[in-house]
């Protein structure tokens, strides 16, 4: 018996657009505290090193982020998975 904890969204209607809209918002939030963090650590005076540090920061960060989700996921199925 497999648990999905994790469902497909909906394909119709609206429903479709929140899930991607939410998924944006999320990531156009995440750059800019990227930035905002470049800047503290490096100066607000030189934008264009906080650019360049700011993608490494977003990249290693949402890494990070997927592989929890990940572990979660895994350890959720793990937990609920029937013992045959």
């Amino acid at each position: 018996m497999e648990i999905n904890i994790f469902p497909l969204p909906s394909t119709k209607g609206v429903h479709r657009y929140i899930g991607t809209s939410f998924l944006g918002l999320f990531i156009i939030t995440y750059i800019v505290c990227a930035y905002k963090v470049a800047q503290q650590l490096i100066g607000e005076d030189k934008e264009l090193l906080c650019f360049l540090a700011a993608k490494p920061m977003f990249i290693g960060g949402y890494a990070v982020l997927i592989l929890l989700l990940h572990g979660t996921k895994q350890c959720l199925y793990a937990n609920f998975e029937e013992v045959k």
